[in-house]
């Protein structure tokens, strides 16, 4: 079963800024990165001169508030930016013109084959805010010692 889980909501552009989501949103991200921005390591041209690579789009993320949780798939943290965003609602329409949105989610499970249930009144709210969802499970040993 999955045993925790984070979540991050994720805005990106290939034409428009992540500051421009601060003013839009009214809501302080996590992190930001702009357009055109160094990523990397600065490496040697073929002219011989040090270059670096440059971002190809913005980013903006809002990873979820932190809760506890005693609900066994642990959504809690895509419930946390749900009920962040909900009154942001006509600002990320106003958004996904120009924009990518999606939330994120990483879940860890105690079992190899981890499925999951997403439960239908979470689904609902992301699909009322036109929200895509990316999500992942990762194995997470647990205790130590041998399990069978």
């Amino acid at each position: 079963m999955v045993i925790d889980g984070k979540a991050s909501l994720s805005i990106k552009s290939l034409t428009h800024t992540a500051a421009a989501v601060t003013a839009v949103l009214g809501l302080e991200p996590t992190a930001t990165a702009e357009l055109g921005d160094p990523v990397g390591r600065v490496r040697t041209g073929s002219d011989g001169k040090p270059s670096m690579r440059e971002r190809t789009h913005s980013i903006w993320v809002l990873d979820s508030p932190e809760m506890l949780s005693a609900e066994e798939s642990d959504f809690s943290s895509v419930h946390g930016l749900i009920e962040t965003l909900q009154p942001k609602r006509t600002a990320l329409d106003k958004l996904r013109e120009h924009y990518f949105i999606e939330i994120a989610w990483n879940g860890y499970s105690d079992r190899m084959q981890a499925g999951f249930l997403i439960p239908a009144d979470l689904l609902a709210a992301m699909g009322a805010l036109g929200i895509d969802f990316h999500g992942q499970v990762f194995f997470k040993q647990t205790g130590s010692g041998d399990e069978s």
